[in-house]
């Protein structure tokens, strides 16, 4: 398509006699009979319209990413959310577990004070 567009933009050059195509003006254009110049813009019309069917099929294909992309997305924060739900669940479990070992050895060394209390108790009313 590019190369399509150079080669007539340089057969038009060619044609005026100009040695770049900032060289093209209404003057230069006026200097032409009518022949080169409607071949000129014939080739560009097919070569505009090929160009437009280009864009229209990018533009498709370009939506057709964005929409799959956005779906992966979806997917991708499913999956992440899913995840963070197991961790939760997992720190849940491992915090009530941690709880009920304090829980159990506070108890324990309550117990324990007590039984020690009481045999202080004992041993000095035994005195």
């Amino acid at each position: 398509m590019e190369d399509d567009m150079k080669s007539e933009i340089n057969k038009l050059k060619n044609a005026l006699s100009v040695p770049s195509s900032s060289d093209i003006s209404i003057t230069t254009l006026n200097k032409l009979n009518k022949a080169p110049i409607a071949s000129f813009l014939v080739d560009m019309v097919k070569i505009l319209e090929q160009n437009l069917d280009l864009c229209k099929s990018a533009a498709a294909t370009c939506d057709k990413l964005k929409s799959e992309q956005i779906e992966l997305q979806k997917q991708l924060i499913s999956v992440q959310s899913d995840q963070m739900a197991a961790v939760k669940q997992s720190v849940k479990a491992e915090m009530k577990k941690w709880a009920d070992v304090a829980r159990k050895t506070v108890s324990q060394n309550n117990a324990e004070k007590q039984v020690f209390s009481e045999k202080q108790f004992n041993d000095n009313q035994s005195c």
